[in-house]
């Protein structure tokens, strides 16, 4: 009978917030995350992929938006295409650069 509940939509978006709540007890209570692949990040945590392809599911525009964040993180960021400036380290005048991120 439970898993004929989770088979549907409200039973899955319960299941979904269910796991995050252990989830993010999980990363509070121990430190660490519950994946090996996910245990030296810090970033958001598992459950929130699940949440945004439950949106995407339901938006079609969330798709697209998806699309974009995968160019954006294709494309690289130069100092001559109007990049915010980064550390430069001058190899022949031996100087660095470092610019304060605060």
């Amino acid at each position: 009978m439970g898993t004929l509940v989770f088979l549907t939509i409200p039973g899955l978006v319960v299941l979904l917030i269910s796991l995050a709540f252990v989830e993010v007890g999980f990363n509070r209570l121990s430190g660490g995350r519950v994946l090996p692949w996910q245990r030296h990040r810090s970033g958001s945590p598992v459950s929130a992929a699940g949440f945004e392809q439950i949106t995407a599911f339901f938006q079609g525009s969330k798709n697209i938006e998806f699309e974009q964040r995968l160019t954006t993180l294709m494309h690289r960021d130069d100092a001559e295409t109007g990049a915010p400036p980064r550390d430069e380290v001058d190899l022949r005048t031996g100087a660095a650069r470092l610019v304060d991120r605060s």
